[in-house]
């Protein structure tokens, strides 16, 4: 069939969202840091150092929940570095 170039269902344009790359690649930045993030939080919890006392906190790299200051894997989560939360008996999940 012939192409009619009067005929605006023949448009090669899809009149789509412009937005679309935008936001793949924002997410995909996220996704990137947050992965960054667990993978020095890995490299971090291999070199655990002896508690200060013997009470610790915790924090969030990426991925992975860490001890303050032990650096021992307790748990998945989501969230920035930082260390903080509620004291608990070093070696223990609160």
């Amino acid at each position: 069939m012939a192409r009619d170039p009067d005929d605006p269902r023949d448009d090669d344009e899809s009149g789509g969202n412009d937005a679309t790359p935008l936001v793949v690649a924002l997410v995909g930045i996220a996704v990137g840091v947050i992965v960054v993030l667990s993978v020095i939080g890995i490299f971090v919890s291999r070199d655990p150092k002896p508690p200060g006392g013997s009470m610790c906190t915790e924090a969030c790299y990426g991925f992975l929940k860490l001890e303050c200051p032990t650096n021992r894997v307790m748990s998945a989560c989501f969230g920035w570095p930082s260390c903080g939360g509620t004291p608990h008996a070093c070696g223990t999940n609160p």
